[in-house]
C-alpha cells in the first residue's frame, strides 16, 4: 500500500514516538472498563494501543484516506468502531457512554473550536486527554498567577482541573512540526470551580477583561458594558480588588464576585 502523506490543509503530523503513545495511553487512564473516544486518530498509532487496552474505542476521522485505512486496519475487532466525520459536526450524545474519555491528537488550527466544543457539551465525558500545540496547553492550564492566564484559562478551568502533563518534541511526529507539542489532561468537576448567580453574565464580564490586556479592568468594564468611571471602579472594589487592576490578576473566584456584583447591580 502506497504510503499516505500527512495533508497540511487539515494540520497533519502523524505521532510516531511509541513512547510518547505509551505515555498518553496511560496517562489518560485507559483500562479494560474504559471507553474511549479518540479524534483525528490518523494513521492509527494510538488507536493500536487503545483497542488493545480499552473496552471499546469509538475513532472519529474527517479524512476519508484514514477511515478506509483504519477500517481496514481494526474493522473486524468488535471494540472498534469509526466514524467518517469532522468532530465539530458530530453530535457527541450519540456517541458518549456512561465511562468515556476522549484521547487526541488535535490539528493545532482548530484545537479551541474542538476543545470549546467538548468543553461546553461533555455529555458525560470523564476527562480528555489531548495533545495541543505546547503555547495552548500553557494557555488553558495557566491560573491568574501566570503570564499565559487568559480568558480560554477561565474558561477550561471553570469546567474541569486542568493539568500539563509533558512536553512531546518536534521529532516525535512525521512530518516534523516547527512547534513543540504537549499533552494535557481536562477532568471534568462534578461541580464547577465556582458557582456564579449568573453563568452567562461570568463569562460576559471574562470576555470583557481580556478585551484588552493594555487595558485596566475598570476600562475594560467601560467599554463592554456602558458603565461610568465610578461605577466601573466601585464595582471592582467593593470585591476587595485595586481600582487600578487588570483583568489577568483575577481568580476564577474574584470573577465570580465581580459578576455577582453586576447582577445585583442590573436587579
Amino acid at each position: 500500500m502506497a504510503k499516505i502523506v500527512a495533508k497540511k490543509s487539515l494540520g497533519q503530523n502523524f505521532l510516531q514516538d511509541d513512547s510518547v503513545i505509551e505515555n498518553i495511553v496511560i496517562q489518560a487512564g485507559v483500562n479494560p472498563d474504559t471507553d474511549v473516544l479518540e479524534i483525528g486518530p490518523g494513521l492509527g498509532a494510538v488507536t493500536d494501543l487503545l483497542v488493545e487496552r480499552a473496552r471499546n474505542v469509538v475513532a472519529v476521522e474527517i479524512d476519508d484516506r484514514l477511515y478506509h485505512n483504519l477500517v481496514k486496519k481494526h474493522g473486524c475487532r468488535e471494540n472498534f468502531k469509526i466514524i467518517n466525520a469532522d468532530i465539530l459536526e458530530t453530535d457527541l450524545s450519540e456517541i458518549v457512554t456512561d465511562n468515556m474519555i476522549v484521547v487526541a491528537n488535535l490539528p493545532y488550527y482548530i484545537t479551541t473550536p474542538i476543545i470549546t466544543k467538548l468543553v461546553e457539551n461533555p455529555c458525560g465525558l470523564k476527562s480528555l486527554t489531548v495533545m495541543v500545540q505546547l503555547e495552548v496547553a500553557k494557555r488553558i492550564c495557566a491560573d491568574h498567577t501566570q503570564k499565559d492566564y487568559g480568558a480560554i484559562s477561565v474558561f477550561c478551568n471553570y469546567h474541569c482541573d486542568t493539568e500539563l502533563l509533558f512536553t512531546v518534541p518536534p521529532e516525535a511526529f512525521d512530518p516534523i512540526p516547527k512547534v513543540t507539542s504537549a499533552v494535557m489532561k481536562l477532568r471534568f468537576r462534578e461541580e464547577k470551580a465556582v458557582t456564579p448567580k449568573n453563568e452567562k453574565q461570568f463569562f460576559s464580564v471574562v470576555k470583557a477583561a481580556f478585551s484588552n490586556r493594555r487595558k485596566t479592568l475598570a476600562n475594560c468594564l467601560m467599554q463592554s458594558f456602558s458603565l461610568s468611571r465610578e461605577e466601573a471602579v466601585g464595582l471592582i472594589t467593593s470585591c476587595g480588588l485595586s481600582e487600578t487592576v487588570r483583568g489577568e490578576k483575577l481568580s476564577l473566584l474574584d470573577f465570580c464576585n465581580l459578576s455577582d456584583r453586576m447582577c445585583d447591580r442590573t436587579n
